[in-house]
């Protein structure tokens, strides 16, 4: 039975990056057709950057006019949810009643996927970090930008490229 291996791609060639990658590819028959998944492993620093930017946007969001207390873990089951990373069913007979939903409506439950290292390999989270941070700038930023935490998330949405910084490149 065949196991996940690491590659690094030199030019038209992918070379195993252990011992184990190499042992592996050794087992595989010469002239065989095999299909290959590629996927990238995730990375820790993005992983962290990513609830370092959701920390402060609870943060800022707790600073202003709403009653909920915001965390970084339901801001990331609500950006998961407005950006589409759901897993759906429909509502059950005693979910409409409990929800007064009327017979015929459209009624669907949608829960947020996991985001886990395990569930989500690098290049899926890249694209939701960048769905994720797209929708705080465009639909959260008249809600934060007047925190004090505003700062650290304008920072973190220049560097990666989701905002535009000063023409000085200097923090005014």
């Amino acid at each position: 039975m065949a196991y996940p291996f690491f590659v690094r791609r030199i030019e038209n060639v992918l070379i195993p990056t252990s011992k184990a990658g190499q042992l592996a590819i050794e087992k595989l028959k010469l002239g065989a057709l095999y299909k290959i998944t590629p996927t990238r492993p995730r990375n820790g620093k993005q992983h962290r950057l990513f609830f370092a930017f959701l920390t402060y946007v609870a943060k800022a969001l707790n600073d202003g006019p709403t009653s909920a207390e915001w965390t970084a873990e339901n801001i990331k089951d609500d950006l998961l949810v407005a950006t589409g990373r759901t897993r759906n069913r429909n509502m059950t007979r005693s979910e409409r009643a409990r929800h007064h939903i009327p017979e015929g409506a459209i009624a669907i439950v949608a829960r947020p996927v996991s985001i886990s290292f395990v569930s989500m390999d690098g290049d899926e989270f890249s694209a939701f970090m960048d769905d994720a941070m797209s929708y705080v700038r465009d639909h959260l930023v008249p809600w934060i930008e007047a925190s004090d935490h505003w700062q650290e998330i304008e920072k973190i949405l220049v560097a990666s490229y989701m905002l535009g910084g000063n023409d000085k490149g200097d923090d005014e």
